[in-house]
């Protein structure tokens, strides 16, 4: 933010609503995630997968699809 947005940040920082604003943006970051996960697990389960490590990778790779989507929905846009 700071980079990218350098009025909006110091615009937080003066008036002391920085950190109210980072966690307000991590706390809903992390509960998008968290509910995309279940979701796509309880999709995952239905299907028939043949190994712990298959079934470990795509918990891996939806992971990180969920980060991505969270990254742009609610880190990057600020509310």
């Amino acid at each position: 933010m700071q980079e990218a947005y350098p009025e909006r940040y110091r615009g937080l920082m003066q008036f002391g609503l920085l950190e109210e604003k980072a966690v307000a943006v991590n706390e809903e970051a992390y509960e998008l995630l968290y509910g995309m996960e279940e979701k796509l697990l309880e999709n995952l389960e239905t299907e028939k997968i043949i190994s712990f490590a298959e079934k470990y990778a795509l918990r891996l790779q939806m992971r990180m699809q969920a980060k991505e989507i969270v990254m742009k929905e609610v880190v990057n846009t600020f509310h």
